[in-house]
């Protein structure tokens, strides 16, 4: 996959207010919790009760994570 998404995407997160969050996991396993707490990327795909199903879209949702294991 490119990067013709990336410009929108700075252009979006940097358009209001963001929380940081750093989160750690005894057993490594932080960014697989997550990601499974935050939801698919696509808000239209995303399970009932994440945060991502709360979302407008792909790129105008709700949460942004890494998705390096």
């Amino acid at each position: 996959m490119g990067m013709e998404f990336f410009e929108g995407l700075a252009d979006f997160l940097t358009s209001g207010d963001s929380i940081a969050l750093l989160i750690e996991d005894v057993d490594n396993n932080a960014i697989r919790k997550l990601n499974s707490i935050i939801g698919n990327t696509d808000p239209k795909l995303a399970k009932q009760g994440t945060i991502r199903s709360l979302g407008q879209d792909i790129r105008y949702n709700l949460a942004h994570s890494t998705s390096d294991e």
